[in-house]
């Protein structure tokens, strides 16, 4: 009894990592614009919720009982759930790797670091599936259980390191698309004949364009310095929190640089 409690306890806690990690990504998915592998991701949360509910009656009876036949339900839901989170994770690192691929706007030596670590935890994720799906004993499920404990912060480092690039990436590229406007509006209107105070106008908005769009970059310059040149290089969910709640200004001030080039096109 005591090594189906030990495995009960370690997956616990790891179902509760993975958890965190797919209600974070979740929430982020339109459901209107989901392409087939969203829409798989979605399917496979739905998969994982229902193996993660029928595993925690399965335990719960288990130590209530501790029957033969609770003792197979518990093993049997904690193979499902094993399966089941292991396929979600897979699909939404994939996703992750994806968009980080195609994100403008970040470090290339920090992308490729990051697409590497995602790919070794994608590697490690198949082949913890594998070991789910060959393991016949309650011994060999619970090596698997530890293995994947001993294995989930690095999971949850590629996963944040990935997000964190995407995010700062965002507002990079809204500030790069609002420099290169910035930059052609001023060619073209330099042609232009018109009266000293369009002119004066036109100067006032090139000024304050231009510390906004300046404002941004260093924003983003300084939360870049942070997490990568000050304390520990690790990544979690925390970290992930505070980077993103570090570019927020500096992401209005990138859009609200736009709203100048807007106007900028009226003078």
């Amino acid at each position: 009894m005591k090594k189906i409690v030990g495995i009960l306890v370690v997956l616990l806690l790891t179902v509760a990592f993975s958890s965190s990690i797919i209600s974070a990504e979740e929430k982020t998915l339109a459901v209107d614009e989901l392409s087939e592998k969203q829409t798989l991701y979605r399917d496979e949360i739905n998969v994982y919720r229902n193996a993660e509910r029928t595993f925690d009656v399965s335990k719960e009876q288990y130590l209530k009982l501790g029957t033969l036949a609770s003792l197979e339900e518990a093993v049997s839901s904690t193979r499902n759930v094993l399966l089941a989170r292991s396929k979600v994770l897979i699909t939404y690192l994939e996703l992750l790797r994806d968009e980080l691929a195609n994100q403008h706007g970040v470090n290339l030596t920090e992308k490729d670091d990051a697409l590497e670590r995602l790919d070794t935890q994608l590697l490690f994720l198949k082949e913890h599936q594998d070991a789910v799906l060959l393991a016949n004993d309650r011994d060999q499920l619970l090596n698997v259980v530890i293995v994947f404990g001993e294995q989930r912060e690095l999971i949850e480092d590629a996963a944040y390191r990935s997000r964190s690039l995407v995010a700062i990436g965002k507002v990079q590229t809204v500030n790069d698309k609002a420099q290169a406007l910035f930059d052609d509006i001023k060619v073209r209107q330099s042609q232009d004949e018109v009266t000293s105070l369009v002119t004066a106008k036109r100067a006032r908005a090139y000024d304050e364009t231009t510390k906004h769009i300046a404002s941004t970059e260093q924003a983003v310059l300084s939360v870049i310095d942070t997490i990568y040149k000050k304390g520990s290089r690790e990544f979690d969910q925390s970290k992930f929190d505070q980077i993103t709640d570090n570019l927020s200004d500096p992401y209005i001030t990138a859009q609200k640089s736009l709203e100048f080039l807007q106007e900028l096109l009226t003078l």
